[in-house]
């Protein structure tokens, strides 16, 4: 017993009782599993909104996450994470910064940094770089910026050393590219990681650290270089200017400061492993099940599968023939979801094939299909012809059906391969039309986006987790319609919801907008020659390897 109120007493220290209050908000993170410290943070901090600063010489990971399909509360998460790895989290100058508070420690080397013993004043130096405390900071920047040249080129290299040589990124810590979590390096991470010296504003003055960017030695520029992050505004100019330095130190230094005024987005990004479009099926002669791969690099469609109307084939499970599907990419597993069609009833196996194969997963690393784990089709509680769309919530790990509204809402769990029908407001209306809606998840806002004539061209917003909807009270502007509109996507780029409008034979225009989510009301891109982009089938999707949107049927962009 005395054993366990031991570790307890230790768990507390580690998390200050007077320590202010934590970002809030909620970030999904499943499984549970050892994460590394900076992973989780900046996990925490794309879903919430927060800037943070952490000393390179801290690294730890942490047994972090949820086997729930539900979201974690983000201090909560952060909380957990102190207790465990024996830092503190605590909002200094506007940041939230992970160190290791040592008070008498940091105090009593500070005094030495004023001694007259020269090689004393040395050692405290190169120990207030590696004692983990942030606040070693402002002692060590208030070094290299006073006239003492040796004292200086101490404080220089050793502001590097408490400060990182590293990128501002999360994946350059203690991350394997085999992790689960890992997003691509062509990929850039959000820049909620800032510089330390971000949490120190005006320690040093801007005329100090200019005298230092002007030193013929070239750690005294490096360290300008690190200073100017607490400038704020006014050290922008000096540290893009430091850019184009000659030495590659020194520009380093700047590249890596330059994070100090980035301007992150909350969201998280969106994965395309393959670099391919899929199309699977269609209005074809036998309303078929073949499957082509287009290669947005080369603009070229492939083979991946012929038709297949005999059931399990070669052993193969693979959805069934038809058109007017839904489908969408399941960035988690990175598989390809394709559900149930209309026309499916031709082939010499008809029966057998609808009632066994209609909904399943294409993994194009692979080359493989999986079915769904507990469902011939998608759940539903609308009759009538199957969903025309799927929309993947990152999120939550689902795929939902546009075949949803009040009656309940169809997912699918991507990690089980399970489907279920979800509870909704009654009064909420129905999602899904023929021609296909627009309808997309959007991972900013964290909501289910449709519009759809019956609606009146109005935007119905759902949050998932709360089941709430709303319908936006203006339309869609000029004259939408479904024969012309290509569809709605995701900038993830730009973070932007886009609306592909087009042209009709007699002239009738369909702008081409995106959302604004602050004002509630779509904005005209006054987009220019979008006949070929609007066909009324939805099938417009966006590349985010050469920022295009793509009419997946006429193939333009």
């Amino acid at each position: 017993m005395k054993i366990l109120l031991s570790i307890g007493a230790v768990l507390l220290l580690a998390w200050p009782v007077h320590a202010q209050p934590l970002p809030e908000g909620s970030v999904p993170l499943q499984p549970t599993r050892w994460r590394a410290v900076r992973q989780v943070v900046q996990r925490c901090a794309d879903h919430a909104g927060f800037r943070w600063a952490m000393p390179d010489t801290l690294s730890r990971r942490a047994w972090t996450g949820s086997a729930e399909q539900k979201e974690l509360p983000v201090a909560q998460v952060l909380q957990d994470l102190c207790k465990q790895t024996g830092l503190t989290a605590e909002p200094i100058g506007g940041v939230l910064v992970f160190h290791m508070p040592k008070e008498a420690k940091r105090k009593e080397l500070a005094a030495l940094l004023a001694s007259k013993d020269s090689r004393q004043c040395r050692q405290a130096i190169s120990e207030l770089a590696w004692l983990g405390d942030v606040r070693a900071w402002p002692e060590l920047a208030k070094v290299a910026a006073a006239a003492d040249v040796e004292r200086a080129l101490a404080a220089s290299q050793a502001l590097r050393r408490l400060e990182g040589e590293r990128s501002l990124d999360w994946r350059l810590f203690g991350i394997s590219n085999e992790d689960p979590e890992f997003v691509p390096m062509t990929e850039p991470a959000a820049a909620w990681q800032v510089p330390l010296g971000c949490a120190f504003p005006d320690v040093v003055s801007l005329e100090a650290i200019e005298k230092l960017a002007a030193s013929p030695y070239i750690p005294l520029r490096e360290a300008a270089a690190r200073l100017a992050a607490c400038q704020k505004a006014k050290g922008k100019a000096l540290v893009e200017k430091l850019t184009g330095e000659p030495s590659p130190i020194v520009r380093a230094a700047a590249e890596r400061t330059v994070a100090a005024w980035a301007e992150p987005k909350k969201g998280p990004p969106v994965d395309w492993a393959n670099r391919l479009v899929f199309r699977y099926g269609g209005c074809t002669p036998c309303y078929s099940n073949e499957c082509f791969g287009f290669d947005v690099g080369t603009a070229t469609w492939f083979p991946v599968r012929a038709a297949d109307h005999f059931c399990h084939l070669f052993n193969e499970v693979r959805p069934i023939g038809g058109c007017s599907r839904g489908m969408t990419y399941d960035g988690l597993n990175k598989w390809v979801w394709i559900g149930h069609a209309i026309g499916s009833y031709s082939g010499p196996t008809a029966a057998t094939h609808n009632l066994g194969n209609c909904l399943g997963a294409y993994d194009a690393a692979l080359d493989r299909f999986y079915p769904c784990a507990n469902g011939a089709t998608m759940a539903k509680a609308y009759s009538g012809e199957p969903a025309k769309f799927f929309a993947f919530d990152p999120d939550r790990g689902q795929i939902v059906a546009s075949a949803s509204g009040g009656k309940g809402v169809g997912v699918l769990d991507v990690k089980t391969r399970r489907t279920e029908l979800l509870k909704a407001p009654g009064e909420m209306p129905s999602w899904d039309q023929y021609r296909p809606p627009a309808f997309a998840y959007d991972p900013v806002a964290k909501q289910l986006m449709c519009t759809h004539p019956d609606l009146g061209w109005k935007l119905l917003t759902y949050d998932l987790g709360k089941q709430t909807f709303r319908v936006a009270e203006a339309a869609y502007p000029g004259s939408p319609s479904k024969q012309i509109m290509g569809g709605l996507v995701y900038d993830c780029l730009n973070r932007e919801m886009v609306l592909i409008g087009g042209l009709t034979m007699d002239k009738q225009v369909m702008p081409t907008c995106r959302y604004d989510r602050q004002a509630s009301r779509w904005v005209d891109l006054q987009a220019k020659d979008l006949g070929q982009m609007g066909l009324g089938q939805g099938t417009c999707v966006y590349d985010p390897e050469h920022n295009v949107i793509i009419e997946v049927i006429r193939g333009v962009a």
